[in-house]
């Protein structure tokens, strides 16, 4: 068996067309037998505007955004972006600085992060 077909609209079973499943986009239905590529084809328009009336605006026009440059969506998101360069930061910090734990008082219990035998804290005297 094949892959099942995608939807690309709900069938009208009164008026046998398709129904898109976005209205906003101009579609094409068929009117009859096609004799040639491309013929019997009609644009269905969605937007029709009574007079005295005005169209509504399209989306892009409401952003007015202009020509901007793709962005991720951390990015687009002023307080994701500073917590994303936070915790980034962060852990160039952790990786440059020695995690220190306090000596807790009781009973010694060696160094907390382990002891180096290659690394020498003695100062030389000449």
């Amino acid at each position: 068996m094949g892959k099942p077909k995608k939807s690309v609209g709900v069938k009208d079973t009164a008026t046998a067309q398709y129904i898109p499943k976005n209205p906003g986009r101009p579609t094409f239905k068929k009117t009859g037998r096609i004799e040639k590529k491309g013929e019997g084809l009609q644009p269905v328009v969605k937007d029709v505007v009574q007079k005295g009336q005005k169209r509504d605006i399209e989306r892009n026009i409401l952003k007015n955004r202009g020509l901007t440059a793709f962005r991720k969506k951390d990015k687009r998101v002023p307080r994701s972006k500073r917590r994303m360069q936070f915790e980034k930061l962060d852990r160039k910090h952790k990786s440059m600085t020695k995690n220190f734990t306090e000596a807790k008082h009781g009973n010694y219990e060696g160094e907390a992060n382990g002891i180096n035998p290659n690394v020498v804290h003695s100062v030389s005297l000449h």
